[in-house]
């Protein structure tokens, strides 16, 4: 479940907002696990939601540590992080966790994955008008987002879109939400 805001740390240029007991905070710092931890490796090279579950190297012998501490620190192993590119430039993370089992994880993010995506990058914008960064006059939509778009206002599905874009129908989706995000538009 999501949790207030209890904790905020800052560490050279990154700002971090964090629901993790303090324990856990000061041991994953002190262990520098942000150096060897898979979610923010994949989080940060990719643009789609990463589940825990399926992260590359999580069998390395230090990932296991590291899920293991965890673990013992109350975070659970069913996790969600959702990639974030900001109109400023700046890359960031909105990470979710659980301990469902992995079949009640799996149908739970099916039904939520679209509304974690908006909370996710609604969440980033606070965050940063909080620190008093306001957004650009003018929005900057990334190309992919640009041409999903225009194939939306020709009135193409979005299984249609994802034919003639090369991509697939959910990224189609994807883009267009975070296109709706940007412009602060309805639908």
């Amino acid at each position: 479940a999501l949790q207030a805001v209890q904790q905020r740390i800052e560490k050279d240029d990154a700002f971090v907002v964090a629901t993790y007991s303090d324990e856990w905070v000061s041991r994953y710092i002190s262990q520098s696990y942000v150096d060897i931890d898979p979610v923010i490796r994949s989080g940060f090279r990719g643009i789609m939601p990463v589940d825990w579950f399926d992260l590359p190297g999580r069998d390395a012998k230090k990932v296991v540590k590291l899920f293991g501490e965890a673990r013992e620190h109350g975070v659970g192993m069913q996790g969600l992080s959702i990639p974030i590119r900001g109109v400023h430039g700046e890359v960031a993370m909105f990470s979710i966790n659980s301990r469902l089992s992995r079949k009640e994880w799996l149908e739970f993010r099916k039904e939520i994955l679209q509304e974690l995506q908006i909370i996710a990058y609604q969440f980033h914008t606070s965050v940063l008008e909080l620190n008093g960064v306001t957004p650009p006059a003018s929005i900057a939509l990334s190309v992919r987002e640009r041409g999903c778009l225009k194939w939306a206002a020709a009135g193409k599905s979005g299984w249609e879109t994802s034919e003639v874009s090369g991509v697939s129908e959910r990224t189609v989706s994807f883009f267009l939400e975070q296109s709706r995000v940007k412009l602060d538009a309805t639908n």
